[in-house]
């Protein structure tokens, strides 16, 4: 439970920055925000694994890189159900995607279990 809350927190400030730093990423208000950061994340801890899979060979051809495609992708698809979000494009959602995977990565680092022996 904690994770996921952990996972949500992230894509709600990856999702604003990048609705503060992308001219062509908008949220009409909080609850368009707060909506679309959490199907982000029920999209990427239910619907990502199996896309991952199945798009394994040119994952590998493009080493990772095509991952990036596809949470931009994932994003994009977010944007078309959710009321009030808007991408404006392949290059907003990239950078959306980018934003939102980086600020997740921070969080998951802060709150591992093991940082804390590490810095002792």
């Amino acid at each position: 439970m904690r994770h996921a809350l952990i996972r949500i927190l992230a894509a709600i400030a990856g999702l604003w920055l990048a609705d503060q730093w992308l001219p062509r990423v908008q949220f009409d208000g909080a609850i368009s925000l707060l909506v679309a950061a959490v199907l982000l994340s029920f999209v990427h801890a239910l619907v990502r694994p199996v896309l991952v899979l199945l798009t394994l060979p040119i994952t590998l051809l493009t080493l990772g890189l095509f991952l990036w495609l596809l949470n931009a992708a994932l994003i994009g698809g977010v944007a078309l159900l959710v009321p009030g979000f808007r991408v404006g494009g392949l290059l907003p959602a990239l950078g959306a995607a980018a934003l939102v995977s980086l600020v997740g990565a921070v969080a998951n680092w802060l709150t591992r279990p093991d940082r804390d022996a590490e810095a002792r």
